[in-house]
């Protein structure tokens, strides 16, 4: 099926809520004093007990949770990348990890200055859809924070009244 993308009134917006989280980095300095700040931090967390850790990892992850997936295994990830660097001790507690995981992350919206040069190919699983819809993969290029340019990609059907659904 054949379908050209400015016949549809849909419009795509900017959408600053569309966010990934990505390792956070202290500002650039020597090395030196960049792992000096990020020891500084370490030693703050872990200076909390375990319940204190535990409640504002809880705070972080209602404010992450929902918007992440498996977002546990991020911190995790950042925390090991982190304590590589300031070669800080192995035999610290799960949640004390995540939180100080939790500390060199943050989230970046790619989405959220511009939506441009959209291209729609159809998808290459076709099953299970009704007769005369077709399932596609938009592509588009995202400007976010920072004017840093992203290909993001989007999932949709089309069907046969020429009605466009993007997922979310």
């Amino acid at each position: 099926m054949r379908f050209n993308i400015r016949d549809f009134e849909q419009r795509l917006a900017p959408e600053p809520a569309r966010v990934v989280i990505r390792p956070f980095h202290i500002a650039p300095e020597r090395q030196p004093a960049q792992s000096e700040r990020a020891r500084r931090i370490v030693n703050a967390v872990l200076a909390l007990s375990t319940e204190e850790c535990e409640r504002e990892l809880a705070i972080v992850d209602a404010d992450f949770e929902a918007r992440h997936w498996q977002i546990q295994a991020v911190y995790e990830r950042r925390f090991e990348q982190i304590a590589a660097q300031i070669r800080c001790k192995a035999d610290i507690d799960q949640p004390h990890r995540e939180l100080i995981g939790a500390y060199f992350c943050h989230e970046y919206s790619y989405a959220a200055a511009g939506v441009m040069n959209p291209s729609v190919v159809p998808h290459p699983d076709q099953s299970g859809l009704r007769n005369g819809d077709t399932r596609f993969v938009l592509s588009l290029r995202t400007v976010g924070e920072g004017h840093i340019s992203s290909i993001t990609f989007r999932e949709g059907i089309l069907n046969e009244k020429n009605e466009l659904s993007l997922w979310p």
